[in-house]
């Protein structure tokens, strides 16, 4: 983690939020500085709280690093349900996420509430294979 890598923030990106824990989501904004250096805030979506206000990380932060910042409980679907559970769910996922716009058309409202809701679980199942992946890896 680091200060200030500069005197003048000159461009803001901001990150798609990523969902961390039981209804946790945080928001990445990287800072581009006039002296060259970058620097990564995190935001706590709903109430939009910056958690970095001490230090800001000097590289993109890994899942597991916004999960203690934002002090996110990390129950993910290998902790609820068993392997059965999570097959049945990820396929029933995989085709909800397949489905087109139009498909949707004839949803109520809450269907498609519960649908994006879907999306987010798999989206946040997949993150963490892929951060146990890139862990396994190095």
């Amino acid at each position: 983690m680091n200060r200030r890598p500069g005197t003048k923030i000159i461009e803001e990106i901001s990150y798609e939020s990523v969902h961390v824990g039981d209804n946790v989501h945080v928001r990445v904004v990287e800072l581009v500085w006039n002296g060259g250096g970058r620097s990564f805030d995190v935001y706590r979506v709903i109430e939009d709280e910056l958690l970095t206000t001490e230090e800001s990380f000097d590289a993109m932060p890994t899942v597991e690093q916004l999960r203690e910042l934002a002090g996110a409980s990390t129950r993910l679907l290998d902790d609820v349900f068993t392997s059965a559970q999570r097959e049945t769910l990820l396929r029933t996922l995989a085709e909800i996420i397949g489905a087109d716009t139009a498909d949707l058309s004839d949803l109520s409202a809450r269907q498609i509430e519960l649908a994006e809701q879907a999306r987010q679980i798999y989206r946040t199942w997949l993150d963490a294979e892929a951060d146990e992946d890139a862990e396994v890896s190095s």
